[in-house]
């Protein structure tokens, strides 16, 4: 077995079906036909999964995790995995039909690569969040450095990695990325990866599109999430924010960080170019949710505790 896919599940019956269609339309390599599976993981706390099944052209198989969150249905996925690769999924993100081909032969031609990011794109006809979007796109390659050019963080919706490298720096932190927390653990893994000096890369040829929040108070706690991952990162790291580029712990640095969006207003407005006003203002009010959602989750006072509301 070369490949095992591994998808963590938490409420999106909707969603986990039309990810499990997808994958039945890969354009699959005639060297993999019969090697590949996928471990959808289901962290309902014992539930039975909430859908039927579609027929596949794959091996498919359902483990169950005690609600450990997304870092643990990932560690229990990649332990029952029987592939040498581990491809990951997010439960609303949905393949295109070159995805596991494309994901594949990267890997192939890179040999020394552990661990591979692929591009994320919003799913087309989402209403007016999923516009926001796809005109703001933020998840759409690796998280880059600005300044160094060197890949952060590989988006675990869309990525793969040698099982023996996940197995050599010990998988997922799912104690300090546990149920209560929503992000941050791909930065980790890729940070991680990094110090044991292994080599990370960007495929963008293997795409998914990923199905966005559909309700503007989503933005705020989707982005919530985020802040609270990067806090317990830069903690658990004991990295200093300022030095990759993320605001400062101190009182100061949160006030600075709450009065400073007329610049991201500013600097949003020249992006929204080309659209009529009203929406380009809607648009400006989705990024002040965005920033302030980021910062409410970074600077929370107890950002163990839980804060998203919302899927």
């Amino acid at each position: 077995m070369k490949i095992s896919i591994v998808v963590p599940y938490y409420q999106a019956p909707a969603s986990i079906h039309q990810l499990i269609d997808a994958l039945n339309k890969q354009g699959i390599p005639q060297d993999l036909r019969n090697e590949f599976e996928v471990i959808i993981v289901n962290d309902e706390c014992g539930k039975i999964l909430p859908i039927v099944i579609p027929q596949t052209t794959f091996p498919l198989r359902v483990v169950v995790s005690q609600h450990k969150g997304v870092a643990g249905a990932r560690n229990i996925g990649i332990k029952n995995a029987r592939g040498e690769l581990i491809f990951f999924l997010d439960q609303d993100c949905i393949p295109t039909p070159s995805w596991l081909a494309s994901l594949y032969s990267s890997f192939v031609r890179n040999e020394d690569v552990s661990g591979i990011g692929g591009r994320i794109v919003p799913k087309k006809g989402g209403g007016v969040v999923n516009d926001y979007f796809n005109i703001t796109n933020r998840l759409g390659h690796p998280i880059i450095d600005s300044q160094t050019g060197a890949i952060v963080t590989l988006i675990t919706g869309n990525a793969g990695f040698r099982i023996n490298a996940l197995m050599k720096i010990g998988y997922f932190d799912e104690k300090d990325f546990d149920v209560n927390s929503h992000g941050g653990e791909d930065v980790d893994i890729t940070y991680r990866l990094k110090r044991a000096g292994m080599r990370i890369y960007y495929e963008p040829n293997a795409i998914v599109s990923h199905m966005y929040p559909n309700h503007i108070k989503d933005i705020f706690y989707k982005y919530a999430n985020y802040g609270m991952g990067m806090r317990i990162f830069c903690e658990k790291h004991q990295i200093d924010p300022q030095s990759i580029r993320q605001p400062g712990f101190s009182l100061s640095s949160k006030i600075i960080y709450f009065l400073t969006f007329y610049l991201q207003t500013k600097k949003y407005l020249q992006t929204f170019r080309g659209i009529t006003l009203w929406r380009r203002l809607l648009f400006v009010l989705l990024d002040f949710l965005r920033y302030f959602g980021h910062g409410y989750g970074y600077y929370k006072k107890n950002n163990r505790k839980r804060v998203i509301t919302t899927g």
